[in-house]
């Protein structure tokens, strides 16, 4: 992927997370100048909540050690998974340092985000699967975050829609 394109993906993600009041750069270095203290890392994110900036690090692809494949089960590398991985730190304001668990539940919250947007997450209700015809609206991620109100019929007569 390139910059020019992972940039387009940042401001696709920036709309979907609805951080679009954050500035967001996003670089792409060797891993290597990632992390010195964690050598697997493929992505940094560095931010200030009060100014709402954020610096984003991707490792370049071809800079990927075959031990990132190892580490993480088999799986290849992947920069926009990465970056919404990055993305997603941002979104819960309240939480200033990053433990085991905190990353475990940021990542599982990235696995469903990208494996719906990719429809590579089977989620269905009343039969419904996403990325489906019969799916209403656009057929962006958006529009399964509606999957728990919405049936084959789109809204319901007893559900209002999406609160402001």
């Amino acid at each position: 992927m390139t910059i020019e394109a992972l940039r387009e993906r940042l401001a696709y993600w920036q709309r979907v997370l609805r951080l679009q009041d954050w500035d967001i750069e996003v670089r792409m270095l060797p891993q290597h100048h990632i992390d010195a203290a964690s050598p697997l890392a493929t992505g940094r994110n560095s931010f200030n909540r009060n100014y709402r900036t954020s610096c984003i690090l991707v490792a370049e692809p071809a800079t990927v050690t075959s031990d990132h494949e190892a580490a993480f089960a088999g799986q290849a590398y992947d920069v926009e998974r990465t970056l919404v991985h990055e993305l997603v730190h941002l979104l819960a304001p309240h939480v200033t340092s990053s433990t085991d668990e905190w990353e475990y539940t940021v990542e599982g919250v990235t696995r469903a985000l990208i494996g719906l947007e990719r429809r590579e997450v089977a989620v269905t209700l009343d039969g419904l699967q996403a990325g489906a015809t019969a799916f209403p609206g656009s057929g962006d991620l958006l529009d399964a975050h509606a999957l728990r109100r919405f049936g084959a019929g789109g809204f319901s007569q007893a559900d209002p829609g999406p609160q402001a």
